[in-house]
């Protein structure tokens, strides 16, 4: 019973818990709310493998749980957030009433090949032994915080099932051909062989640690200048540097 319920474990359930919580929340169509679970269960993630390496306490069974908890978290409640979001997509600019059409009965369930691909994702983690130290592939978390940020860019903390509306200067991003386009895109991503570096600080020193401190730089001037916008911001920059990072390495 001890072992079911380490420490590690619970942190890992945490993470599972604010993965069902949000997914109720966004079902209702509550966005925001599910935003900052999806921050919490982060720490929870981060937690959880920090407590199993410090107490020695890592297993087999907790990095199944984990990888349970990041399905549901990082899998299922980000596609339902692409779901809702292109769901309630301007399709018809053009009027103050969205009559009825195919497009806008069967493209919201294009928001589930991110659950679908982000399965995928995290079996292959779990088997890939050459992702110990980095990334191959955008990794389920990096993706469900930038399907986050989407809401605060189309100024939206509820869908209600009403048209999207958006800061004039995003109206592109209301509309839902573009958002299916990136649910794809982005779920391709996840299972794309592109190596990306990992989150994760050695040691103290600068030489090693050289994209980590880049990354958190440039992410903290995003926060404080966007806010809850950087959040989408942030994993571009995490996917580019990733990119420029492997081009200097091959060099």
């Amino acid at each position: 019973m001890k072992t079911l319920f380490s420490i590690p474990n619970l942190l890992s359930l945490g993470n599972l818990l604010c993965g069902c919580m949000a997914t109720l929340i966004v079902i209702r169509g509550d966005l925001y709310p599910a935003v900052f679970l999806i921050g919490l269960a982060c720490v929870f993630d981060f937690l959880d493998g920090f407590a199993a390496r410090g107490l020695k306490k890592g297993s087999p069974m907790g990095k199944e749980l984990d990888s349970l908890a990041d399905m549901v978290t990082f899998g299922v409640v980000p596609g339902m957030i692409m779901f809702q979001l292109i769901a309630a997509g301007n399709f018809y600019p053009a009027y103050d009433s969205r009559p009825n059409g195919n497009w806008e009965t069967f493209l919201p369930f294009v928001g589930f090949i991110v659950p679908l691909f982000s399965g995928l994702r995290l079996a292959k983690f779990n088997v890939d032994t050459r992702q110990s130290e980095s990334f191959i592939g955008l990794p389920t978390l990096a993706n469900a915080v930038f399907m986050a940020g989407l809401p605060s860019w189309l100024n939206l903390a509820s869908t209600n099932h009403q048209v999207l509306k958006t800061f004039p200067e995003y109206d592109f991003i209301a509309n839902p051909f573009f958002l299916a386009a990136l649910a794809v895109i982005m779920s391709v991503l996840l299972l794309s062989p592109l190596p990306m570096f990992s989150f994760k600080i050695k040691h103290l020193g600068w030489k090693g640690n050289e994209i980590q401190v880049v990354f958190l730089a440039l992410s903290l001037v995003l926060a404080i200048a966007l806010r809850w916008k950087a959040l989408s911001v942030i994993v571009v920059l995490y996917v580019l540097l990733s990119l420029v990072n492997g081009v200097l390495k091959k060099k």
